[in-house]
């Protein structure tokens, strides 16, 4: 499998430089795209891709997102025409421009699910991964799963917290700003809670990463109480 490339420290919009989201965003923001819109839209769904939906895997490979699946299609090409330039568009749009090419290949294996101890935060998306209509009920244990005894000013600090992404193995927490994700490590019980809550979700040593991004916060899927 080719290794995921960090992004570059900054893009260009417009002839001004902007900070580029860190590589674990650039993978989640691809993940919501593609469970997002794509598998749901029309030229998804009239492609060839269309019947394969659960069974391709999709890495980072440097500035390209790569699609990969378990049926070879020959000399065709699933991409060509108006859904692979909609796919790059989108792609573009929603990194910022660090990934701004999708391409494709076939491995007879991609269908099959990773085991855990070959995960990362930077995974995009591997079968068996849940859809997003799964994130409401991920988000209603974890609220359920914080420890009893956690201080309201802990729970303050992650509740506004977002449930990002969420794969076989992982869950990824988006906070609205670099200090809300450093209020997590600085607020006493904050980290513990959240670290407890996974803990009772997955049953084993837990796999989460809190990251910066406020494009990763939905406010029907914050860890706030509702």
């Amino acid at each position: 499998m080719p290794p995921e490339t960090p992004s570059p420290r900054s893009v260009t919009t417009s002839g001004r430089a902007t900070a580029a989201p860190e590589p674990v965003a650039v993978a989640v923001r691809l993940r919501r795209l593609w469970l997002g819109e794509v598998v749901s839209s029309r030229a998804f769904l009239r492609s060839d891709l269309g019947d394969a939906a659960d069974e391709i895997a999709l890495h980072r490979v440097g500035n390209a997102l790569e699609l990969v699946t378990p049926y070879d299609f020959g000399d065709g090409d699933p991409l060509e025409g108006g859904l692979g330039r909609s796919l790059r568009r989108r792609v573009s749009a929603v990194t910022g421009g660090v990934v701004r090419e999708v391409s494709w290949r076939y491995d007879d294996a991609a269908g099959r699910p990773v085991r855990r101890t070959r995960t990362s935060d930077l995974d995009v998306f591997r079968p068996g991964d849940p859809g997003r209509d799964a994130y409401p009920d991920v988000l209603a244990e974890l609220r359920r799963r914080l420890p009893a005894d956690t201080a309201d000013a802990a729970r303050e600090v992650l509740g506004a917290l977002g449930l990002a992404a969420v794969s076989a193995h992982r869950v990824w927490f988006a906070a609205p700003s670099a200090a809300a994700e450093k209020a997590v490590g600085s607020t006493p019980g904050a980290a513990y809670a959240l670290f407890a809550s996974v803990k009772r979700l997955q049953r084993k040593e837990p796999l989460y990463r809190v990251y910066a991004d406020a494009d990763g916060v939905d406010e029907d899927l914050t860890l706030a109480p509702r």
